[in-house]
């Protein structure tokens, strides 16, 4: 079962081979977009204009989540190396393979990753999966009605995991 009371962007691949590569986008600092298309067209700028992106062996230019990478290339001797570092995503219009466990998804509308959490979501088996959008940003609603409506759609993915055992 899972419940993700937050939510979230597009997840990220532990496959090399699997997904769609973003590496470009974390290198620049951006937030990966849920459309394929943008990834797409970035990711074509970006092989075009490799002047343009950032020197990998800036830390400036370097995605903070890889900071702490960094020590383990230094004492092997080794810089950061772009060629050597590929960052993948799974997409619902790329991958095929659906999670087919109970799923519950929160999220909100005004989230600034609102459809990277409703693409999140597709990763899951429409049948297994239950949804609740609520009126504010990225945090837990405070008001009641929400609140208790959360409540019971967790109480439900609950239910329906035990189901499966």
């Amino acid at each position: 079962m899972y419940v993700g009371l937050r939510s979230g962007n597009l997840p990220w691949s532990g496959d090399e081979e699997e997904g769609v590569e973003v590496t470009d986008w974390v290198l620049s600092h951006k937030l990966v977009s849920p459309d394929l298309e943008d990834i797409k067209r970035f990711n074509s700028w970006a092989a075009e204009h490799p002047d343009d992106r950032p020197d990998p062996s800036d830390r400036t230019g370097i995605n903070p989540a890889l900071y702490s990478l960094m020590p383990a290339w230094l004492a092997a001797g080794k810089a950061f190396d772009r060629q050597n570092y590929y960052t993948r995503v799974y997409h619902p219009e790329v991958v095929l393979t659906r999670l087919n466990i109970p799923t519950l998804h929160v999220f909100g509308k005004v989230d600034e990753v609102y459809e990277g959490a409703k693409r999140m979501a597709e990763l899951c088996d429409a049948k297994s999966r239950l949804i609740y959008e609520h009126k504010g940003g990225h945090e837990m609603p405070k008001n009641k009605v929400d609140l208790l409506r959360i409540k019971d759609l967790v109480e439900k993915t609950v239910a329906r995991s035990q189901q499966l055992a």
